[in-house]
């Protein structure tokens, strides 16, 4: 049954119509025939390419998406083709083709519109960070200040006390320092005289 179907199958990719596209034309310079010993083909053309390409990277700004910088190639292309073909023998040829170009103009362009807009933006933010921490520090000085007259001089000398410990803990992680006593006397008890 299934060879059946295959063959079935088959039969009918066989005689159903196939599209087909058009061939290339070849005109090939022979010499040497009977009718014909030397051809020549001369050849003149002109030739014209403009290529543009456009990178955009996307990038997130306020929950939206927008297009920020853009890389853009340009190239433009102007040129004569000189072509000779030269037959040596039945239907060998030999080709020579020569470009003679007139201009070859490529430009990168980078538009840093958005990262202008960036640069703005961020120091927008960086000014009203500024801002914001100047008032919360304003604040907190008012609010030990206050706490000072009131309750006296216990919330400072706590704070005091809590940087101390701050500070030895980080020195105390450091290879690079020595402890020395608190004494007036550095070499270790030996009195001078």
């Amino acid at each position: 049954m299934k060879k059946l179907v295959l063959i079935a199958a088959l039969a009918l990719a066989c005689l159903s119509p196939l599209t087909a596209a058009g061939a290339i034309i070849t005109d090939i310079q022979s010499s040497f025939d009977k009718d014909d010993p030397f051809d020549l083909k001369l050849t003149l053309g002109y030739e014209w390419n403009y290529h543009n390409t456009l990178i955009t990277r996307e990038a997130l700004q306020s929950s939206q998406i927008v297009a920020a910088n853009k890389l853009e190639y340009d190239r433009m292309w102007h040129a004569m083709h000189v072509g000779l073909a030269i037959g040596l023998y039945r239907d060998l040829e030999i080709v020579f083709d020569l470009p003679v170009i007139f201009a070859d103009q490529v430009a990168f362009g980078i538009n840093n519109s958005f990262t202008q807009q960036y640069v703005v933006m961020k120091a927008d933010q960086e000014r009203k960070a500024a801002v914001i921490i100047a008032e919360g520090e304003s604040e907190s000085a008012r609010l030990i200040s206050q706490a000072t007259r009131s309750y006296g001089q216990g919330l400072i000398e706590l704070r005091r006390i809590e940087a101390a410990k701050e500070i030895a803990a980080e020195l105390a992680g450091s290879r690079n320092v020595v402890y020395l006593p608190n004494q007036s006397n550095m070499l270790l008890g030996m009195n001078a005289g």
